[in-house]
């Protein structure tokens, strides 16, 4: 529908309608002008704001005052609007028998093949943040081994004087958990970030945000790879004996 003006008459020529997206980054009010390619063209219309980013970030002008600017009087797509939403189909398989080097490709289509899209984009995502899980995992093991090793003499210490293994596996366990949260915080704020600067880049077109869920599920997860890749080191610190501890140099 139309936010203010008046559609497109095929007659018209000199005029433009745009999207309610373009119009407000522009400032633009119908009878405004708008120049492309050096030539003006004045707003006629401007469309409600929808959910199609295509339309709302869109500048339409007639056929033939495209193709004066083209220099050319062929045009690569066309827009089809039906009567009746029923004979999209039908309509679309009449365009492809009529010629061959024609193709129509419905809304339907579209959904089809951008879900198809997002899907392969999820599974790439999904096998990224599987690999970035596996390192992230070895990443504490091998700090938290290090870190064992390290401090080999003062577990020994904390067991001779009467800590339990129980007390020292939970001690090095909760180390890094909390080495795992430190990093999920900054992941986050990170996320949050970019998603930010998506947004301001896009100008709205994506709205990537980083709910206080995905956050929570995000340090629920951090929290658990930690505890995942700190089991090991703290079991084996939890079994030093405190006499090797001590003597170890």
């Amino acid at each position: 529908g139309l936010y203010s003006g008046r559609e497109l008459e095929p007659e018209d020529t000199g005029f433009i309608v745009v999207g309610k997206r373009f119009a407000d980054e522009r400032n633009l009010v119908v009878g405004d002008t708008v120049t492309i390619k050096d030539a003006e063209f004045e707003v006629l219309g401007i469309l409600e704001l929808s959910n199609n980013v295509n339309i709302d970030s869109s500048a339409m002008i007639s056929v033939r005052d495209m193709q004066e600017l083209l220099g050319t009087e062929s045009y690569q797509i066309l827009y089809v609007v039906p009567e009746d939403v029923r004979d999209v189909e039908r309509i679309a398989d009449a365009i492809e028998d009529e010629e061959d080097t024609l193709s129509a490709t419905t809304d339907k289509d579209f959904a089809r093949t951008a879900s198809e899209v997002v899907g392969q984009i999820r599974l790439f995502m999904f096998a990224m943040g599987g690999i970035a899980a596996v390192i992230g995992g070895l990443g504490v093991l091998n700090t938290m081994v290090m870190a064992v090793l390290e401090r080999r003499k003062e577990i020994g210490a904390m067991k001779a004087i009467g800590a339990t293994s129980r007390y020292v596996l939970l001690q090095i366990l909760s180390e890094s958990v909390i080495i795992s949260l430190i990093g999920g915080i900054i992941g986050v704020f990170l996320g949050w970030v970019a998603s930010v600067g998506l947004v301001v880049l896009t100008g709205g077109a994506i709205p990537a945000t980083v709910t206080p869920g995905l956050a929570a599920a995000g340090l629920a997860f951090a929290a658990a790879l930690g505890a995942i890749g700190g089991i090991y080191p703290a079991w084996q610190a939890s079994r030093l004996d405190p006499v090797e501890a001590l003597r170890y140099e």
